[in-house]
């Protein structure tokens, strides 16, 4: 019985993460730029490390914004849209145009409605 209570206590906290996760992706200016097409580009080390910060900064300000209690979810999707749009900008300066519009079109390819 207590197993069952705990496992359901766990189920119950973790919810709101994996909804919230959801409504990143749905976002648009939030899609994960994966490790693979940086291999295949052959970006360099610098460049590889700048992505890593832009990533960590905006998931920083983009936890944040989650967690503030007292903002409409409107505003908190608003708030996400321009953090997006923001993070995309930087992580094009480091990839360069080309780059940048190739995980564009692959990301096309992957979500068709893009």
């Amino acid at each position: 019985m207590q197993r069952g209570l705990g496992l359901l206590f766990l189920f119950f906290l973790l919810l709101p993460l994996t909804v919230r996760s959801q409504a990143v992706q749905n976002i648009p200016g939030w899609e994960v730029l994966p490790d693979s097409l940086m291999q295949v580009w052959h970006l360099d080390k610098d460049q590889i490390r700048r992505i890593n910060v832009i990533e960590e900064d905006y998931a920083t300000e983009r936890d944040e914004v989650w967690s503030t209690p007292d903002m409409e979810e409107q505003d908190k999707v608003q708030q996400l849209v321009k953090l997006g749009a923001a993070r995309m900008e930087e992580i094009k300066g480091v990839l360069g145009t080309t780059h940048y519009e190739n995980w564009q079109a692959v990301l096309r390819s992957a979500v068709p409605n893009r």
